[in-house]
């Protein structure tokens, strides 16, 4: 496994036992975290991924994210990724389950597989019930 973040020290805090003293590591900065290519993008293309970007930033108690990154290497884990389902699906009123979640390569993927499935959903209904329903999650 590849450290998602990397903290440059002079050297490990240490306690009176001579053990590493985790709470006094410095918490890691945006600019140390491990990125899978240098292009990064930072606009969202869609509402629904700005909407799910900030879903995931707010789990994982961040300013931004950007949305060619995996849930995973931004510090999430399965237990945070069952959280992100279910705000997706109080947000979206869409279910996915937390396997897509782990198939996902990026937020962007995510927001896709919310967009596809939001768009089978207003399908199913008439003119007037999807711009009701887009309007109520904020999406007209």
């Amino acid at each position: 496994m590849i450290p998602a973040t990397f903290v440059k020290l002079e050297q490990m805090p240490t306690n009176e036992h001579g053990k590493i003293d985790r709470a006094r590591l410095p918490k890691p900065e945006e600019t140390y975290i491990l990125r899978e290519d240098a292009h990064i993008e930072r606009e969202a293309r869609t509402p629904v991924e700005a909407r799910v970007a900030e879903l995931v930033a707010s789990l994982l108690k961040r300013e931004h994210v950007d949305f060619d990154e995996n849930f995973f290497r931004l510090g999430g884990n399965s237990l945070l990724g069952a959280q992100l389902m279910l705000r997706i699906s109080e947000a979206f009123g869409v279910d996915l389950p937390l396997q897509v979640l782990f198939r996902s390569g990026s937020l962007r993927a995510l927001a896709a597989e919310v967009d596809r499935l939001l768009l089978e959903k207003i399908e199913s209904m008439s003119d007037e019930e999807a711009e009701e329903w887009l309007s109520r999650l904020g999406l007209s």
